[in-house]
């Protein structure tokens, strides 16, 4: 059970930086658009 609910928080904090990646990069090009 312990390594089941380990992989789950992993699984889900590699999701929310992914996540995170995905809108920094694309905020990235929006401002180099702008300028």
């Amino acid at each position: 059970i312990d390594v089941d609910i380990h992989s789950f928080f992993d699984v889900n904090s590699a999701k929310k930086i992914g996540t995170l990646n995905v809108l920094l990069s694309s905020l990235l090009l929006y401002t180099v658009r702008l300028v």
